[in-house]
């Protein structure tokens, strides 16, 4: 069930940077981005920083993964 909220979590990020900041990557590229960021940042906090996975803190970590991912995505566009 927690990782359901983490992939949700990521495509609303997504979603809400392709919308709200305007750039030359498909919005797709973000929800991607964003998904694979949203997983990542809560299997850091909850696998290996030990927080268990219903925490609160696993969620914002779940965030703070997504729009970390899809910045370094628009960087790796920029110095391309």
């Amino acid at each position: 069930m927690n990782a359901i909220i983490w992939i949700a979590i990521g495509i609303i990020r997504g979603w809400l940077i392709a919308t709200f900041v305007k750039h030359s990557t498909s919005n797709l590229i973000d929800l991607i981005f964003g998904l694979v960021g949203s997983l990542v940042g809560a299997f850091i906090a909850s696998s290996l920083i030990g927080i268990p996975s219903t925490s609160a803190f696993t969620f914002i970590s779940a965030a703070v993964g997504a729009v970390v991912f899809i910045f370094l995505g628009r960087l790796h566009e920029i110095f391309k």
